[in-house]
């Protein structure tokens, strides 16, 4: 609780916060002292009685520690006070309230956010309202809880479905997300066939990068990934992903560095069961969803080229892997 205190008044006071509160309170207290040594000075030369005015001096002595020190004690209460609430959420047995935005639970979670780390607050935009209780673990984390948000919408949709509409409105939705699982494994296989291998050391690393730093390849990776756990856990709980799940998602399904052949083609068995479940509840409406895969100019050009060319009396041929006609 300490660190996690001073990494609070840090952000809110600076990183010296309790040596310039003592700067200030002392600052102000040698002035008060000298104003109290000037006015019993002047009880003196006016023959009034000593220290007529320390009474005075002294309230705004204390006043002046209340204004300093006193300003940082009562922020580390009120801190504390919003770390007990935090806990309490955090300890909830009841987990549909904690991700229900709308709670009182999730209302006071909110208002102690905006209070003490308003431009994380500011940083959600309009989907902050949105955000549960039991979102506190990823709460510095604005875009993965910006997408958990978005499948909790899914999720409640679909609650909604399966309760009130016909089996075949049921099917379509599985049919959604079965076709989310099918788009991302097309990528995996056409990254895979490319030359990609996200178990390689060097790939692990990549991923660790900043989104501007990363490969085409690495950024094509991860957001498959998110895709395919996202319809796969809205599907098979109807909850919200919290940050320890869509870890074992990762882990399960997909490829990581020191992962062996074996494990390898096991993660892919499970994405392709998984893949397979979906399809067979999808029923008839399967079919009638067309797969939108990964464009592919630079081939649909190629095939519109003659495969060869003659000019200046030499024949050239187009090579598939360049483009180019050599």
């Amino acid at each position: 609780m300490s660190d996690l205190i001073k990494q609070y008044m840090q952000q809110k006071y600076g990183e010296n916060y309790e040596q310039d509160a003592q700067d200030k309170y002392d600052d102000r207290s040698d002035s008060l002292n000298t104003a109290g040594l000037f006015s019993n000075l002047g009880d003196v030369i006016a023959g009034n009685k000593i220290g007529s005015a320390n009474d005075y001096f002294s309230g705004l002595k204390k006043q002046a520690k209340e204004d300093t020190l006193g300003k940082l004690d009562s922020a580390k209460k009120s801190y504390m006070a919003d770390e007990s609430l935090n806990s309490q959420m955090k300890d909830s047995k009841n987990k549909q309230d904690a991700f229900d935005s709308s709670s009182s639970q999730s209302q006071s979670y909110r208002k102690m956010i905006e209070k003490n780390f308003p431009d994380v607050a500011k940083s959600y935009g309009d989907s902050w309202n949105n955000v549960s209780a039991g979102d506190q673990d990823a709460i510095f984390k604005p875009l993965q809880l910006k997408e958990n948000i978005e499948a909790r919408k899914q999720a409640a949709s679909i609650d909604r479905a399966a309760k009130t509409v016909a089996p075949k409105a049921a099917q379509s939705l599985a049919t959604g997300f079965g076709k989310r699982l099918e788009q991302a494994e097309d990528v995996f296989s056409t990254l895979e066939q490319s030359g990609y291998d996200r178990s390689d050391i060097s790939a692990g690393l990549g991923s660790m990068l900043p989104n501007v730093a990363r490969t085409s390849n690495s950024q094509r990776q991860s957001q498959a990934e998110r895709n395919f756990i996202n319809a796969v856990l809205r599907r098979e709980s109807g909850a919200a992903i919290s940050p320890t799940e869509f870890e074992n998602g990762e882990i399960q399904y997909f490829p990581r560095a020191g992962d062996s052949p074996e494990v390898m083609t096991q993660k892919k068995n499970n994405r392709l069961q998984v893949l397979g479940s979906m399809k067979n509840e999808s029923g008839t409406e399967w079919d009638k969803v067309k797969l939108i895969t990964e464009s592919k100019p630079q081939k649909a050009a190629q095939d519109s080229k003659a495969q060869t060319v003659t000019q200046g009396g030499h024949t050239y041929t187009l090579n598939p892997q360049t483009g180019e006609y050599e």
